[in-house]
């Protein structure tokens, strides 16, 4: 109760104190060494779609082949695989 008491009469230091805890912790997290946050590649995309009552020839030319054009825009991209 003493604390919850402090808070409501000093809410100037409550806010202060506040703001000391954020600008400590923005200045923590930008002197962390860079292996900490090591650089992740995803070697995996997976798409999913649906599209009830199509039939497997429909799907493949309304939806797969479109992704398919797409997705092999990006750059990096080696290989692409789809199942309709």
């Amino acid at each position: 109760m003493p604390l919850s008491k402090f808070a409501l009469k000093n809410p100037i230091s409550i806010l202060m104190l506040a703001i000391a805890v954020i600008v400590l912790g923005a200045t923590s997290v930008n002197k962390l060494p860079i292996d900490v946050f090591p650089n992740i590649t995803m070697p995996v995309v997976v798409i999913g779609t649906l599209f009830p009552g199509a039939s497997p020839a429909d799907v493949e030319r309304a939806i797969t082949y479109p992704m398919e054009k797409a997705v092999s825009a990006v750059n990096n991209v080696s290989y692409i695989q789809s199942t309709s």
